[in-house]
C-alpha cells in the first residue's frame, strides 16, 4: 500500500506544481507558489492531528475510511479546474529527449541557488522528518502515555503548521525565501534536540507546535523558492526534484532513525539528528550566500558556478 501510496504522490505533485503558473498570471506567481506549497505542507501536519483524533473516538481503521473520503471534494476540484488548452507538438521519446532531460536534471542540481536549496530540503526531511513518525515512540515508551494523549501532541503538531502561513503570506514580499527556509529548518533542529529531553506530555507538545510551525515555513519557502528559479521548460523537473528531496530525505531518515533507535535509544537518536541538522543547515547557508562575497563559489555537488 505504501509502495502504491509513493508512486501515486510522485506523479501527482510535480504534475500539480507545474499547473500553477499556467492558471495565475505572472505578478501572483510567487504568492500562488507559496499557497500550493503551504496546502502540501499543512496537510503533512494536519494529517497525523486528525489522524490522532480518529483514533482516539473510532479506531484505527476509521482512519483509512476518512482518507479515502477527503478524495471525494478533490476530484470535484480537479474535475471544476480547466487550465487554458496549450498547442503542444507531439515528441516521440527517444535517446535525444531522454539526454535532454537528464541535462536538465543536472543543470538543476548543479546550479548555486536551487541545488544548495535542495540539498537544504533533503536534510530536513532526513535529520528532521523523523520526528513526527517517531512520536509514538516517545509518546508510549518514554512518557508512558496513551493513545488519547498521543492524539493531543499530534493536534498540537497540527496548530503549529496552521499558524504558519499567515507569517509565509504576510512576509514573502518582503523577505528572502530561501534565508527564511534556512533560518526555519535551523531552529527545527534545535526543537528537535529538545525533544530528545522531555520528561511530560505537555513539553512533547509545546516543541511540536514549534516543529509544525517551523516544518511548514522551512519547506514551503523552500518550494516558493525553488519554483520561482524555475523556467517553463524545467518547472516539471525542478517540481519533481524538490517533490524527491522532501519525501526522499523523509522516507531515507525514517529507515536510518528507526535503525539507529534499534540500537540506542529515541533520545539519543533525536539528540544525534537535531546536532546533524543543525550543522548541515548552518554550512548550506554559509555556502548558498557566499557568492556575495567573490566571483565564484562550488555547488554542493563540486563544480565551480560563476555569479
Amino acid at each position: 500500500m505504501s509502495l502504491v501510496v509513493g508512486i501515486t504522490d510522485a506523479l501527482f505533485a510535480p504534475a500539480f506544481s507545474s499547473l500553477i503558473p499556467s492558471i495565475v498570471s505572472r505578478e501572483d506567481l510567487k504568492p500562488a507558489l507559496a499557497l500550493n506549497s503551504i496546502q502540501f505542507n499543512l496537510s503533512r501536519v494536519l494529517g497525523p492531528a486528525i489522524a490522532g483524533l480518529i483514533m482516539l473516538k473510532y479506531g484505527f481503521l476509521w482512519c483509512f475510511g476518512a482518507n479515502a473520503a477527503s478524495y471525494i471534494p478533490f476530484f470535484l476540484s480537479i474535475y471544476w479546474l480547466r487550465p487554458p488548452e496549450r498547442s503542444v507538438g507531439q515528441e516521440t521519446f527517444n535517446h535525444q529527449n531522454l539526454r535532454s532531460t537528464i541535462e536538465g536534471i543536472r543543470a538543476i542540481i548543479r546550479s548555486q541557488k536551487t541545488g544548495w536549496a535542495l540539498l537544504s530540503v533533503l536534510c530536513t526531511g532526513f535529520f528532521c522528518g523523523p520526528l513526527v513518525t517517531f512520536s509514538p515512540v516517545i509518546v508510549k515508551d518514554v512518557l508512558h502515555a496513551d493513545v488519547g494523549q498521543f492524539g493531543g501532541v499530534m493536534t498540537a503538531f497540527g496548530i503549529g503548521g496552521m499558524l504558519a502561513p499567515l507569517l509565509i503570506l504576510l512576509t514573502m514580499q518582503r523577505l528572502d525565501t530561501m534565508k527564511m527556509s534556512l533560518t526555519a529548518a535551523l531552529c527545527y533542529g534545535f526543537f528537535m534536540m529538545a525533544v530528545s529531553t522531555v520528561g511530560a506530555v505537555w513539553q512533547l507538545a509545546v516543541l511540536l507546535v514549534g516543529s509544525g510551525f517551523l516544518l511548514t515555513v522551512a519547506n514551503t519557502s523552500a518550494n516558493t523558492f525553488l519554483q520561482s528559479e524555475a523556467t517553463d521548460q524545467n518547472r516539471g523537473q525542478t517540481a519533481s526534484l524538490s517533490m524527491f528531496a522532501t519525501r526522499g530525505g523523509l522516507s531515507l531518515g525514517n529507515l536510518a532513525t528507526g535503525t539507529f533507535i534499534g540500537l540506542s535509544s529515541v533520545h539519543l537518536a533525536f539528540l544525534l539528528n537535531g546536532l546533524l541538522a543543525v550543522g548541515v543547515q548552518i554550512f548550506i547557508f554559509r555556502r548558498l550566500f557566499k557568492s556575495k562575497q567573490g566571483p565564484a563559489s562550488e555547488t554542493p555537488f563540486g563544480e565551480p558556478h560563476r555569479s
